[in-house]
């Protein structure tokens, strides 16, 4: 089978559920590339898996990236990396919690700025700039 058969897309596919796979036996790496890779729609930065934009499975593999990220108090880029683009889905109000009448009237839910905040200020102690630099944004508007 050829790229132009659909080739690429069973290849694709596979490369998907491979990502999976590693992510369900506890990669935390692949959880974080996989988090990316659907938040971004893929041609994520750390990964150039081809996939749609998800952002129920951006939170799914992000949340399990990140879920040891208390106990940690270094710098951790990848840590990092996958708190801030959970603060953004939250900021954006694409979490899926917001009423429809939360999101016309006030752009988002008080819970989505809190979770956002949440998020920024966790990515923040793991060593991430733009984090540092939303919140000082947050705290001075």
């Amino acid at each position: 089978m050829s790229i132009k058969d659909g080739g690429f897309q069973a290849f694709a596919n596979d490369l998907v559920q491979l990502w999976k796979r590693g992510a369900r036996l506890g990669s935390k790496f692949a959880q974080a590339v996989l988090g990316e890779a659907f938040y971004c729609g893929g041609g994520a930065e750390l990964s150039k898996i081809p996939c749609i934009q998800d952002i129920e499975q951006a939170i799914l593999w992000l949340l399990r990236a990140v879920d040891y990220g208390d106990k940690v108090e270094e710098i951790d880029p990848m840590l990092a990396r996958s708190e801030l683009l959970l603060a953004y889905i939250y900021q954006d109000g694409q979490d899926g919690e917001s009423s429809y009448s939360d999101y016309m009237l006030y752009g988002r839910s008080d819970r989505s700025v809190q979770e956002s905040v949440f998020w920024f200020r966790r990515a923040a102690k793991h060593g991430s700039i733009d984090a540092q630099k939303a919140l000082r944004s947050l705290y001075n508007s």
